[in-house]
């Protein structure tokens, strides 16, 4: 792209019918087509702008890493704690409590078994929904527009 500016091409056009490929967003390459633009319209210098958008683009990116890594803990405990009833009726079983014959061969166990089960995917559920919303990532009814 540096050689096409360099050589006087017309980079905002081949933007715009997409002969240029800039892979990271299509709204980093729509930034870039109106800096373009505005460089070639008003005389102001390209590197301006490009530098801003690079600055944008950067406090942007920073900010989703650690938004992620603001997440990460509260995921991987969510997912630890789905998994330590699984743990629990193992542990059980072991010690010779017999849990997976109560909960495979008895109704009650059943009921237990299968609310347990429920509860799980529940809180999962839920917990995959909290850390959408907080990264902007839900699709679903009740995020807020």
């Amino acid at each position: 792209m540096r050689a096409d500016l360099d050589s006087g091409k017309d980079v905002a056009g081949a933007l715009a019918e997409g002969r240029l490929a800039l892979d990271p967003v299509p709204r980093v390459a729509a930034a870039l087509e109106a800096a373009l633009t505005v460089s070639r319209q008003t005389g102001a210098p390209l590197a301006d702008l490009v530098a801003r958008l690079a600055a944008v683009e950067s406090a942007a990116a920073t900010a989703g890493h650690e938004l992620e890594a603001a997440l990460a803990g509260p995921r991987t405990s969510g997912r630890l704690l789905a998994v330590l009833p699984a743990a629990g009726c193992l542990l059980g079983s072991l010690s010779g409590a017999r849990t997976i014959a109560f909960l495979t061969g008895t109704g009650v166990g059943e009921v237990c078994l299968l609310l347990g089960v429920l509860l799980d995917a529940t809180g999962l559920l839920w917990l995959d929904r909290l850390a959408s919303a907080a990264d902007g990532t839900s699709t679903g009814p009740s995020k807020a527009s």
